[in-house]
């Protein structure tokens, strides 16, 4: 997988205060899916460059909680899994993620 975009990634999922969610809802949402690291005062690239493939960075910040995957494709994910919450809002503005080498089949 290479990724030829040298910009910063801005992709994530903001939650504003506002949502009035239980405190509970979004690990019970995410938890199955990622592990869940809290961060405070980081931009979305910041996290990004601080987690793993396996984990979410959610950023605590002073309007809402910021949630962000390792790359644009675990946004999206991210994403999809909140949208249930109606003030939830997904900004994607990074290019889709090239692949080089030959396709393979995954066989189950």
């Amino acid at each position: 997988m290479i990724n030829n975009n040298y910009s910063p990634n801005f992709t994530s999922t903001f939650i504003p205060y506002k949502a009035k969610l239980p405190v509970t809802a979004i690990p019970e949402k995410l938890s199955p899916f990622f592990e869940l690291r809290g961060f405070g005062g980081k931009t979305a690239n910041e996290i990004r460059n601080s987690i793993k493939l396996n984990e979410a960075g959610v950023n605590i910040g002073k309007n809402g909680l910021t949630i962000v995957g390792k790359d644009r494709e675990a946004d999206a994910f991210i994403a999809r899994q909140l949208k249930d919450v109606p003030t939830a809002k997904y900004t994607q503005d990074t290019p889709v993620t090239k692949f080089d080498g030959e396709a393979f089949d995954i066989i189950a």
